[in-house]
């Protein structure tokens, strides 16, 4: 490690002032350093507090950045013992490896870790994992699970952008669990079938329907049709 990289890696550990630790932060995720993933990890930190958010996101944005050479540390993080640093597992190793981490993931859906699964879960239906539909429809049709878990589940099946998906999320829209609903509303926009439109329209004419979910239904309806004019 260089001597420049030293004093921002003693700056990052010691700075008191939020300010000072997020430009080192920064400026070491831009070195985009394999020899600095141990330092990047060290940053995350599952906390909403917000002086801490914007060190953790630099550290996350660095690490994808380096790529797959992040892959033997993460792995480690990944399959060792609990550390609340394994929610962001799943992110990177997706990262680092793309598809060749679908196994892995598919693995973690059994995770004792709630949101190790709900991570492992998202990164299956951005990497468009057709090979884990299987295994997202046995966590959603798993009634002990948590519904915040079953709903990701949902969303990550229509992102796989596999037409088994359709009559699955359909049903699923009629229900009245918050969770399982954003799930299946995020699930149809990211299917992209048309054919989904009628059960978010249905989802809209429901009487006090909230804000947020008015919002998130004519969201997808939007995404669908500029899909459809493509």
């Amino acid at each position: 490690m260089d001597e420049d990289a030293q004093a921002l890696v003693d700056l990052v550990r010691t700075a008191r002032r939020p300010s000072m630790r997020l430009e080192a932060a920064r400026q070491l995720a831009e070195k985009r350093d394999p020899e600095l993933t141990p330092i990047l990890l060290e940053l995350l930190d599952p906390t909403n507090d917000a002086r801490i958010v914007p060190v953790v996101t630099v550290a996350l944005s660095g690490l994808q950045a380096i790529g797959e050479p992040i892959t033997p540390y993460v792995m480690e993080l990944f399959d060792g013992p609990d550390d609340t640093r394994r929610v962001f597992m799943p992110l990177l190793l997706g990262a680092a490896l793309g598809k060749r981490a679908v196994p892995r993931l598919i693995e973690a859906l059994q995770d004792e870790n709630q949101d190790v699964a709900i991570n492992a879960a998202t990164q299956l239906g951005q990497l468009g994992a057709v090979e884990a539909f299987e295994p997202l429809l046995t966590l959603l049709q798993d009634q002990n699970l948590p519904a915040a878990l079953r709903g990701v589940a949902a969303a990550a099946l229509g992102a796989l952008r596999d037409p088994r998906a359709l009559p699955i999320l359909a049903e699923l829209s009629t229900t009245h669990d918050p969770e399982l609903l954003a799930g299946a509303i995020d699930g149809l926009s990211d299917l992209r079938d048309p054919a989904g439109a009628e059960y978010l329209e249905a989802i809209l004419d429901r009487p006090s329907l909230d804000e947020n979910t008015n919002r998130a239904v004519r969201l997808g309806l939007l995404a669908m049709e500029r899909y459809r004019l493509r």
